[in-house]
């Protein structure tokens, strides 16, 4: 049986969906999204779709291994959950973007070689920007330029690094690659979009200002790929676990100062990819398997909880913490399937994010034992900004007046996806028969059951006793990017100040020159005469009748280039010549 790859059926619907009428476009991007998932799951183990670019370049478009298939099932599954909750929005772009960005991702996951996975890899850049474009929320335009401009510089060291790996000799086929300035390059460039910190920004930057459609496929696709390729190609490198540990206590941190719901998600983007970032560092078998496996809940989780903020969103026309509450009692359904994705994240059983994220803490914790602390202290500064959210957006205060429940497009999806997270916790194995099954961890063992909950008792208590420390600011905390931005517009300014006025200045300065030798070369015999008359005007001034002469070189000069040179302009002339002579003997017996 021959099966496509999986992406050919997203991209299909991304080319003919925008030319459809609305009934039929939504047909058609459901199927499409249907398709995927069946593609992924019926797709042979092994190498398929390979082609012969010239020899010794051969490309492969279908790489199934336990890996792949595990991150393009989770892909496949969750974009068809986004597709339903956005097929309500009648906008054929948004649509559009939406299927090449999920093809992108799920080619990129099934890439063999690393031409194609650069390929589907800029894809993904060029489409997730058309959906942070594809918004009307003030500072979208600024905020996707601030997004090209880091993925450039990320992509560009990810060709980078691939370019070196090659030219020594690598492979092309997609696997490790040796130390030095290739693994460098290459985990810069992936680094860019896994938000390693400092560069990370562009998340909470770009994120809260996608349309609330768009936001729920940006916040499962392009970290979570690149922790796929840094499994792929970097695994192993104990400086990449130690950024992984930096990024979960970071973004926790920051995440818990944020007051716009959809910054405080993003930050949570980071601080979870953090954990999956340091389960690879580690790059054991079972530290691997342990990062897919979170990698897996976390698409879901990130996927429920953007859906949950858009609704409240859409419902009330706020986004701030400060703007909000009490939602529990008119959006029910919303703030059941926001606390089952809240509590998955915090790692309560029975959700799928225990299992996940205590086999991280225990595979990073065999090989580190020092960084399993700053994973415990991500863990519990997670519990922290999760009770913030769900406790200000849907518990306290009243609600305002408005719709009572998100309609049925987006509650379906996230139903599906709350009960996905329960189903991920209770039958784990689910996604560990897709892996090599190295992570022996017995999560419900009672007392990694006591450890859950103790660090969430103990979180929860810290949350109530100092609660006035998490009472919502009204405004977001600034982050590194408030110091890029500076700098960004003191060098924009120093651009147009100084150098722009030093720039003005010297063109003008130029144009006059040039004015002045085109005058020149017009009457080149008279301007000779009276360049050398003006510098030995001291001299004539002594001759006798040296003044007469001043008033003929004043006269000259008013009536340049019109004027002729007469036989007194000749004399000057003569004289100048002499002094130049004269200044050369000098500067020749002094040398």
């Amino acid at each position: 049986m021959i099966v496509l790859p999986p992406a050919a059926a997203y991209f299909l619907a991304a080319a003919v969906s925008p030319f459809l009428p609305r009934p039929l476009r939504r047909a058609v991007l459901v199927l499409a999204a249907a398709a995927g998932l069946s593609l992924v799951l019926l797709a042979p183990e092994g190498d398929g779709w390979r082609f012969t670019l010239q020899q010794g370049i051969e490309l492969t478009l279908l790489a199934v291994d336990p890996v792949s298939r595990t991150v393009g099932s989770i892909f496949a599954l969750v974009g068809l959950f986004c597709v339903i909750y956005t097929i309500d929005r009648d906008d054929p772009m948004l649509h559009a973007a939406t299927c090449g960005y999920l093809g992108a991702a799920v080619g990129l996951v099934f890439s063999g070689d690393f031409f194609s996975l650069v390929v589907f890899w800029e894809l993904m850049a060029i489409f997730s920007l058309l959906l942070i474009w594809n918004s009307d929320i003030s500072g979208a335009g600024d905020a996707g330029m601030r997004y090209l401009y880091i993925h450039v510089f990320g992509g560009g060291c990810l060709i980078g690094g691939i370019a070196l790996h090659l030219a020594s000799g690598g492979p092309l086929t997609v696997g490790p690659v040796a130390g030095g300035a290739a693994a460098l390059l290459l985990i810069t460039g992936i680094g860019v979009n896994a938000a390693f910190i400092p560069l990370h920004t562009w998340v909470p930057d770009a994120y809260p200002k996608a349309s609330v459609w768009s936001a729920v496929f940006l916040c499962i696709l392009t970290t979570k790929s690149a922790v796929y390729v840094l499994a792929r190609t970097g695994s192993g490198l104990e400086a990449v676990a130690w950024m992984g540990g930096i990024m979960c206590v970071y973004g926790a941190f920051y995440a818990l100062l944020q007051d716009d719901i959809r910054g405080i998600l993003s930050y949570s983007i980071i601080s979870q990819v953090g954990l999956m970032t340091a389960a690879v560092g580690v790059g054991t078998p079972s530290a691997i398997d342990a990062a897919i496996a979170h990698l897996a809940n976390d698409v879901a989780i990130k996927a429920l909880l953007f859906m949950g903020a858009g609704a409240v969103i859409l419902a009330t026309g706020a986004h701030r913490l400060q703007e909000l509450g009490g939602l529990a009692r008119r959006m029910p359904l919303t703030a059941a399937c926001c606390a089952a994705g809240g509590l998955a994240m915090a790692g309560v059983p029975p959700f799928g994010g225990f299992v996940s994220k205590g086999l991280v803490i225990a595979a990073v914790g065999e090989a580190i034992p020092a960084l399993e602390i700053l994973l415990l202290v991500g863990a519990a500064g997670t519990v922290l900004y999760v009770a913030r959210f769900l406790y200000y957006v849907f518990l306290a205060g009243e609600p305002a007046p408005g719709p009572d429940e998100a309609p049925p497009s987006m509650i379906v999806p996230m139903v599906s996806l709350a009960v996905l997270c329960l189903v991920l916790g209770t039958l784990p194995d689910m996604v560990f028969d897709l892996l090599s099954r190295a992570a022996v961890h017995h999560a419900y063992a009672p007392s990694n059951v006591a450890g859950a909950f103790g660090i969430a008792g103990g979180a929860l208590l810290v949350f109530v006793l100092a609660g006035g420390a998490f009472t919502p600011l009204g405004r977001d905390v600034p982050d590194l990017d408030a110091l890029t931005r500076r700098a960004g517009a003191g060098f924009l300014g120093f651009c147009t100040g100084p150098v722009g006025t030093a720039a003005d200045r010297i063109d003008a300065a130029a144009g006059a020159a040039a004015t002045r030798a085109a005058r020149f070369a017009s009457n080149f015999q008279a301007g000779v005469v009276i360049a050398a008359a003006v510098l030995a005007r001291p001299l004539i001034r002594r001759l006798p009748g040296g003044a007469e002469r001043i008033r003929a070189i004043d006269r000259m000069r008013r009536q340049f280039p019109e004027v002729r040179a007469g036989r007194w302009d000749s004399q000057s002339g003569v004289l100048l010549i002499a002094l130049m002579f004269l200044l050369f003997l000098v500067v020749y017996l002094v040398a």
